[in-house]
């Protein structure tokens, strides 16, 4: 209750804001809460400004802080209800008034929803029907409409929200706005704690509702921006032409037939994309327990059909449920702001208002504004539209929809981090005619802000996350297209008809396996801000500047393209800072000092106040930087490019920018792309992220620009220098958070389309046998077909911050170094000599700026401080290591990158440090500078002391490519893999004429030598690892159209003849597609206590590298080197990781530890966050539940039967198993496939070109087998491995259970415990259109034999060269949906630890034949189970009643999957069930192939090595098996579209079904949080985040024509069969912008394990793709295992009193009368 009694002065808040709205103040009402001031302020204390007298006292200080509005400009809304008024018996006191509370008003009148939940929608499923009767058509714009109202209701509150739909014939558009707002009898009770039984005079309810108070609520807010560039190029050989027959008819008129034919056996590709992510992430997390609301709501549906303005509207009645945590509740009669009129005198202090954007505790909750949303509203669409050219936004285009999307206020809130700091850069909006290009940079600004009222301790997690990510890719193929026809010609002419024509259809097909690896280096930082929370309401401006093409009257009227509007802002800042920051509190707040040093006792007595130090300054992975302000470098940066003409034309001309000369397209497309990557790398979250690199060698961000014969590239190096650290103060309740990690995706797949067309083509003789002339049209419709699949994996570290963390002030430098390399294209290359020797570009330097210095905070877990002693002592043994004699370090033999894996690391000095929690520091300068050397050598071939620098040359990809993946977060996340079994960085490239460079460099990175420095009491710690698979299917369809005209000239001699032949061709062409990716995953999270023990010991970083580099040629060359980096790296390790050498030094240096001010006792009263408890509240030997009652020494759990998954728990002691490929090699290098071995696993990556020995590792390593142990344990995970064009091969990692699991004893070392699952549907649309225009000369010449008579009259040859340029543009809407859940368990349940025996292999097959088998033997994994769980598994029996039908196997489902009766005799789960483990992969999979098998489906879509089989494997994953089987349950789920190639080629649509029956009730254990996903229901995912995207493809094409046969002069370039081979490069530059909203549950409740015989159904179709027939079957199986499900106890208990047919407690374990059942 006491964040609830902390709002009892809100009535009188929300009485100021009034004033403050409308330049008057009002007495309180009577009945309102009074009763919490002791008196009625007098006359002389009330008011300030030009309104005093009339306010109340104490809300306004005497000088006008920031944002308060200076004059009345604001309307207070009516209609808010009072309290009740309190009845008073006539000289009696009156009794105290009850305390009553009601919804905040931004939630009461539905204008946002806040930190709430919205779901139980009634009366949404007749909004759809009612928009298809007003446009007159239902199609997927309407659906879409329906899901997201569904799914993201909140996002309709106040205005709405605004979407185009296109009308019955397609050319007419209408604007649909869909908005939900409070009905006529729409009455929210009011909530009181304690409510009396037969109070009924108005609508009341419980304030301690006895399931709201355990269920806590979380809103997660996400907003980011991708920038990405791809590189790439393809190669073609193949044969072509076209051919007359002709024959004369009667003179002057030939009849015949005509053909055309281009065969392409040989094609292949290759690309490398560079991508970075930077994103600001908001959690909003309730303090106390929530309560439910029911609503009346009414939805209002607008349509206008543009054009004509005609308006109709209609509305329907509904309903719907918030969940609102207490905290957040608002006295009864409270109030708050409603609509408003606005002044527009700017107010306030810039500073202030600068320095509250940048404050890290502030949380927005709710943006609002009474304009409407759609176009002419007013609204902010109409204020980012006016700064484009208006056909981006037109009916039609698809930018319109990208930008009702991008400025819902639902949009703004989640972007709004984003937006005040440094904006949110638009991608690019297509006009409908695809040509029309605008983007816009929009910023947001506080103008004015007034204190509401105090939400509580509510907490808020707020993190800024950079992420970069490389992704290979390389496919093969083969390409195919004919066509025949009839043919004319007319005239005659030396036997020969002077015009030809025909036409003819053309059909043409291609397919191209192919695989792709990508692996993410992703860091965070942020906090956990706890304590008091004032929430604030103010108005903002958003500032828009727009750029691209201008339409008439901009260039009529060329000026600022710069428009403004305003919004209504709800957020909240912790009380303590924003005093800090200068603003006034609600009403009845106080605050302390933000940062406070704590004071301790010296050696005499005296009281002192503890200084602290960073053991490394302001470097370190848990060093927070905070307060930095990147406005003044972006301002002077786009000055410089304004201003410099050497840099003029990098950047696009935005908002108040001089319109530039008319560009190209290509060029324009290239500035915002560079504009987009320079913002995305300067942003504050970039910066902040990657302090350690901006602190030491600096953060790079090339620009490109591109001129008709040299390219030039710009490299901006972003360095900061940090001045001497002050100690500021300790600020509670402030949980410092940061962690690295790495995301691997290994995907393999196919893809194929098909065309169908005709062709018209014409020739004539113009002057015959001197010259002709031809033109040729094509148009085809064309389908194509995708399939893409694989495992992913991804760890993060995290350290989770302490009760406090300690402030550091300093003042930073920021320098910009600008440079510039330039040097010739390709092209230009390619046609002029070049100087002897390897070619090496110069960098030049353009500008230096120095920014001056600016003070920041840097912030840090108190824990991880040290004193004057201890930074002395660490300084003295760093300065002692580094400047100890090196000893001689041990060489080691590699062939190439791939023997690293192998490799066994032996340190010079000391011994290995195999384990660590966290990474605290690790110099990355040291290892690019043996990367780059390395190259360097290698790429001179390895003669000697020669070195080729070419690779590190500053301001190129390559170099950039070295910086960011050996940077040092990037090191730090990876080091797990990197010493597990290698970091690679590859597709190094530098193109000359005569010795182009290709190189890639591998490194193990290894710590040694460990030295103690500092012990800490915390804090805690979190180690995520996460496993699973993702299959897509895509399917698309488009139209070209071709054009090529042709001109061709002879000359004869007497005995020779020769002509030439001249072709200029245009190609267009538009196209759109649908995708759908599945994917699901387990994770499994272990915590670390929060005042547990942390050893800080220093290591020397001990580098095995190897690097090869292919030249023009020649190699790849391979070297290798190996360095010892003294004291370079500090990581933080648990008691249970020290090295017996540690700790003999931590014995003899250490004592137990003093609190000198490093802990402060919490706050009366308020609670720590989840899994965060400290160390005594945290041992097992607090633990009181029955369910898991006591500890012994002696385990006497039961045994964990070996056909039992592992479910929830933690994975420990997991074996190695990188020796598997090694071993693997060994066998085959020994058996009949030794040509294998370096065909499908080389030790070269250079020869490796489809990444078969690194994706195999990233499922074997330490962390992608921990992850993917789930289906490991199921059947195996697969990897397909690919060898050139021949069928791929599969490799398979299986665990196999050998025997029962065995307690080893209880754990006691305080861990919490997370188990998280979740299944995720992503849907794409994109719509691509582009062009290709290209030349082509020939040169042909024959001798003539017999004087040109005889039968070998005219043998010769020809030759030529083809060029063309291609231009493509890419828009993409992405939706994706996500179900799932995280149980937690703390420690204070005992759990088990379990020492399972598994027996590990990796098998290798083609087809259904196993080529090889590695085997580790018989070995054995640790799995920490809760005790209560161990128990309960051991009573899983199948039902005898089932067995009969498992043993059936699959079996006829009938006509259809889904029927009511069938789902309805199963059991319907809740939305906090969770798969605990699952068994039966395999079998499901196995249904799946036969019920494509019964539907027509052809062996493609069964046998390993295809593509379509691997993609269904994947989909039917495990993982994604345990996530989405409540899903599955409920309305069961689409598989992703599967294809499969072939003469005819079949398409496959399936859904998987299934029914939980005899449910039994196994057992109860203790309580634990069920984190649950708000979805509106069961039957559908939550919409979580929506992505708009655009790219442009930029490709150069070449090509060498030959050919040799017979030559006919007065029929050159008529007849013609000619051999090509060419390539083609180019680059795709993307942006996206992402954001989205998830609302999650937390009730914490007792867990019940029930387990559940399975059912599944799958459906199939397969239809054929030449024919439109199709085949639907259905199969039904029984799994041989019951599955597992957890779910709280009082569900448990509620389907047992409504399902107790389905659900039975036979045991009695919910009986607490009952005895206790066995546990065995």
């Amino acid at each position: 209750m006491r964040a609830v009694q902390q709002t009892a002065g809100n009535r009188a808040a929300a009485e100021a804001i009034r004033a403050a709205r409308n330049g008057q103040g009002q007495q309180p009402r009577s009945g309102s809460w009074s009763g919490f001031s002791e008196r009625q302020p007098g006359p002389e204390e009330v008011g300030v400004g030009p309104n005093k007298g009339k306010g109340r006292a104490g809300v306004l200080p005497p000088e006008k802080p920031f944002g308060l509005p200076e004059e009345p400009h604001l309307t207070a809304v009516s209609g808010i209800r009072p309290a009740a008024p309190q009845a008073k018996e006539k000289g009696k006191p009156s009794p105290p008034a009850p305390q009553r509370f009601e919804l905040p008003s931004y939630l009461l009148n539905l204008e946002a929803g806040g930190l709430s939940m919205t779901y139980g929608l009634t009366g949404d499923d007749l909004v759809r029907s009612r928009i298809a009767a007003l446009v007159g058509q239902d199609d997927g714009a309407l659906a879409d409409i329906e899901a997201e109202l569904a799914g993201r209701p909140e996002s309709f509150f106040g205005a709405g929200r605004a979407f185009p739909v296109p009308g019955t014939s397609g050319a007419e558009w209408y604007d649909v706005t869909v908005s939900i707002s409070r009905a006529p009898g729409d009455r929210p009770p009011l909530f009181q704690a304690g409510l009396p039984a037969d109070v009924t005079a108005q609508p009341l309810a419980e304030l301690e509702d006895p399931e709201g108070k355990d269920t806590k609520l979380d809103v997660h807010h996400t907003s980011a921006a991708t920038v990405s560039s791809t590189g790439g190029g393809s190669s073609s050989k193949g044969a072509g032409g076209v051919a007359f027959g002709l024959a004369p008819v009667v003179p002057g008129l030939w009849l015949g037939g005509a053909v055309t034919g281009n065969v392409q056996p040989w094609q292949s590709s290759r690309e490398s994309r560079h991508q970075r992510n930077v994103a600001e992430i908001r959690v909003l997390r309730s303090d106390k327990g929530t309560v439910e609301v029911h609503r009346k709501v009414r939805y209002t549906v607008r349509v206008r059909k543009v054009g004509d303005g005609s308006t109709r509207t209609a509305q329907v009645p509904g309903g719907l449920t918030h969940r609102v945590p207490v905290e957040h509740l608002t006295p009864a009669g409270t109030g708050g702001p409603g609509t408003t009129q606005r002044s527009r005198r700017p107010v306030g202090s810039t500073a202030q208002a600068r320095a509250v954007s940048l404050s890290d505790s502030l949380a927005p909750i709710g943006v609002t504004e009474t304009a409407a949303p759609h176009e002419g509203g007013g609204g902010l669409f109409d204020t980012v539209a006016s700064v484009m050219h208006p056909a981006v936004t037109s009916p039609g285009a698809p930018g319109r929809a990208r930008l009702y999307a991008a400025t819902a206020t639902a949009t703004v809130l989640e972007d709004l981090p984003r937006l005040l700091r440094d904006g949110v850069v638009g991608e690019d909006l297509v006009a409908k005619d695809g040509k029309t290009v605008g983007s816009y940079h929009l910023r947001a600004t506080l103008d004015r802000v007034v204190p509401a009222w105090g939400t509580g301790n509510t907490q808020l997690r707020n993190h800024q996350q950079a992420q970069t990510s490389v992704a290979q890719s390389a496919g093969k193929g083969r390409a195919l297209q004919a066509g025949a026809g009839p043919a004319i010609g007319v005239g005659a002419v030396a036997n020969a008809a002077v015009v030809r024509g025909g036409a003819m259809p053309v059909g043409g097909a291609r397919k191209a396996r192919g695989t792709a690896a990508e692996q993410a280096v992703s860091s965070r930082q942020g906090a956990e801000v706890r304590g008091a929370k004032a929430l604030y309401f103010g108005r903002m401006t958003l500032t828009a500047e727009g750029t691209g093409q201008r339409a008439g009257d901009m260039a009529l009227r060329p000026g600022p393209r710069v428009a403004r509007h305003s919004m209504d802002v709800w957020f909240s800042l912790r009380a303590d800072e924003a005093k800090a920051l200068g603003l006034p509190l609600p009403q009845g707040m106080n605050a302390g000092e933000f940062t406070e040093k704590p004071r301790t006792t010296d050696a005499h007595g005296a009281e002192v106040e503890v200084e602290r130090f960073l053991p490394f300054g302001g470097k370190g992975a848990n060093v927070a930087l905070s307060r930095l302000d990147t406005g003044p470098m972006v301002r002077t940066v786009r000055r410089l490019f304004a201003t410099d003409p050497r840099l003029a034309g990098y950047l696009p001309a935005f908002g108040t920018d001089p319109a530039p000369a008319e560009i190209g397209q290509e060029e324009a497309e290239t500035q915002r792309q560079n504009y987009r990557a320079l913002m995305a790398a300067m942003s504050e979250t970039n910066l902040r992220v990657n302090k350690d690199q901006l602190l030491s060698t600096g953060i790079r961000v090339r620009l490109r620009r591109k001129t008709s014969l040299h390219a030039h590239d710009v490299q901006l190096l972003f360095k900061g220098a940090l001045g001497e650290t002050a100690f500021e103060g300790d600020i509670k309740d402030w949980s410092v958070r940061s962690h690295a990690g790495v995301t691997s995706n290994s995907q393999s797949g196919r893809g194929s389309s098909r065309s169908i067309g005709g062709l018209l083509l014409g020739q004539a003789r113009v002057v015959p046998g001197i010259m002709t002339m031809g033109a040729r049209y094509e148009h085809h419709r064309s389908g194509a077909r995708r399939n893409q699949a694989g495992p992913t994996s991804r760890t993060d570290i995290v350290s989770n911050g302490s009760d406090s963390a300690s402030a550091f002030t300093a003042a930073m430098r920021l320098d910009v170094e600008v440079t510039m390399t330039s040097r010739p294209r390709k092209l230009l290359r390619g046609v002029t000599p070049g100087t002897p020797g390897r070619d090496v570009p110069e960098a030049e330097t353009v500008a230096y700026l120095n920014l001056g210095p600016q003070d920041i905070r840097l912030l840090t877990p108190t824990e991880f401080t040290v004193d004057r002693a201890d930074m002395d002592r660490i300084a003295a043994v760093s300065a002692a290591r580094r400047s100890a004699p090196a000893a001689a370090e041990h060489q080691f033999e590699a062939k190439g990158i791939g023997d690293l894996a192998e490799l066994t690391p032996r340190p010079s000095v000391g011994e290995l440090l195999t384990q660590w929690q966290l990474v605290e520091s690790l110099d990355g300068e040291p290892v690019r500078d043996l990367a780059l050397q390395l190259l360097s050598r290698a790429a001179a071939r390895d003669k000697g002391l020669r070195e080729d620098p070419a690779l590190a040359t500053e301001g190129l990809a390559p170099r950039q490519a070295i910086e960011e993946r050996f940077g040092e977060r990037a090191i730090q996340g990876a080091l797990r893999q990197a010493a597990s079994a290698g970091w690679v960085v590859k597709n190094l490239t530098y193109p000359r004429r005569l010795a182009g460079l290709n190189g890639a460099v591998g490194t193990r990175i290894s710590l040694a030598n460990p030295k103690f420095l500092h012990l800490a009491q915390g804090p805690g710690t979190e180690t995520f690892v996460l496993g699973g698979h993702q299959s897509t299917g895509q399917k698309g369809k488009g139209t070209s159209h071709a054009f090529q005209y042709t001109v061709g000239g002879v000359e004869t001699g007497p005995s020779w003849r020769a002509g030439q032949g001249l072709a200029v061709s245009h190609t267009s062409g538009r196209s759109n597609a649908e995708a759908l990716t599945v994917a699901g995953t387990v994770e499994r999270n272990a915590h670390t206590p929060k005042k547990g023990q942390l050893y800080l010991v220093q290591c020397d970083v001990l580098l095995n590298m190897v690097a090869e580099v292919k030249v023009t040629g020649g190699g790849p060359y391979v070297t290798k080197g190996v360095r010892t980096l003294p004291a370079a790296a500090a990581v933080w390790l648990t008691e249970a990781q020290l090295p017996e050498s540690v700790r003999q030094e931590v014995a003899a240096r250490t004592t137990p530890p003093a609190d000198h001010g490093l802990t402060a006792p919490h706050p009366s009263g308020e609670t720590q966050a989840e899994s965060s408890r400290t160390a005594a509240a945290r041992t097992p030997a607090a633990h009181t539940d029955t369910a898991t009652a006591t500890t012994t020494t002696t385990s006497s759990a039961p045994a964990l039967a070996a056909n039992r998954a592992l479910g929830f728990g933690m994975i420990e002691d997991l074996p190695d198993f990188v020796p598997l490929l090694t071993q693997l090699r060994g066998r085959l290098a020994r058996g009949p496939h030794a040509i294998l071995v370096e065909r499908l696993l080389p030790r070269r990556q250079t020869d490796d070109r489809n990444d078969n020995v690194q994706r195999l590792l990233r499922v074997l390593d330490r962390d992608g087998s921990a992850g993917l142990l789930s289906s490991a344990m199921d059947g195996g995970v697969t990897v397909e491995l690919l060898d050139d064009r021949r069928t791929p091969y599969w490799a398979v990692f299986k665990l196999g259970r050998a025997g029962d699991g065995m307690s080893t004893g209880p754990a006691s070392d305080g861990r919490d415990m997370e188990y998280i699952t979740s299944a995720v549907a992503q849907q794409a649309t994109s719509r691509d259109k582009g062009h290709t225009t290209g030349v082509e000369g020939v040169l042909a010449g024959s001798l003539r034999p017999e004087n040109g008579t005889g039968g070998l009259r005219n043998v010769g040859g020809a030759g030529g060269m083809g060029y063309a340029s291609g231009h493509s543009r890419r828009d993409a809407d992405v939706r994706r949906g996500q179900l799932g859940m995280k149980s937690v368990a703390d420690s204070s349940l005992t759990s088990e630890k379990v020492r399972v025996p598994i027996r590990a292999s990796l098998e290798l097959y083609k087809g259904d034949k196993r080529l090889a088998r590695a085997d580790l033997g018989r070995t054995a994994l640790t799995h920490r189970i809760l005790r209560s769980d161990l128990e309960a598994l051991s009573r899983v029996r199948m039902p005898v009643e089932d067995h009969a039908l498992a043993s059936r196997g699959s079996r006829d489902g009938g006509a259809t999957a889904f029927t009511p009766a069938w789902r309805d005799a199963g059991v319907k789960l809740p939305l906090e069930a969770q798969v605990n483990g699952f068994q039966g992969a395999p079998q499901v999979r196995e249904l799946v192939s036969s019920a494509v098998r019964a539907a027509g489906g052809g062996d493609r879509f069964r046998a390993k090595g295809q593509a379509a089989a691997y993609a269904l494997d994947e989909a039917v994953s495990t993982e994604w098996m345990i996530s989405a089987l409540p899903l599955l349950t409920a309305a069961g789920a689409d598989l992703p579209p599967v294809y499969a190639t072939g003469l005819e080629g079949q398409d496959l649509r399936a859904s998987v079904h299934a029914r939980l029956r005899n449910g039994q009730v196994l057992g109860l254990g203790g309580k634990m949080t069920f984190e649950t996903l708000g979805q509106s229901d069961l039957a559908a995912p939550r919409p979580t985040q929506a992505d708009g995207q655009s790219s442009t493809d930029h490709s150069r094409t070449a090509r060498a024509l030959v050919g040799a046969g017979v030559l006919n002069a007065t029929e050159f370039r008529l007849n013609q069969l000619i051999g090509n081979a060419g390539g083609a490069g180019g680059t795709n530059d993307a942006m996206a912008n992402s954001s989205g909203s998830m609302p999650v549950t937390k009730p914490k409740m007792k867990a019940v394990l029930v387990q559940f015989t399975l059912d599944v159904r799958v459906q199939a179709t397969v239809t054929g793709r030449a024919r439109d027939r199709a085949g639907t079957a259905v199969r039904e199986l029984t799994l041989p295992h019951p599955v597992v499900i957890r779910m709280p106890e009082p569900v448990v208990r509620h389907m047992l009193a409504t399902q107790g047919d389905r659900v039975k407690d036979d045991g009695h374990h919910l009986d607490p009368a009952a005895p206790p059942p066995p546990t065995s």
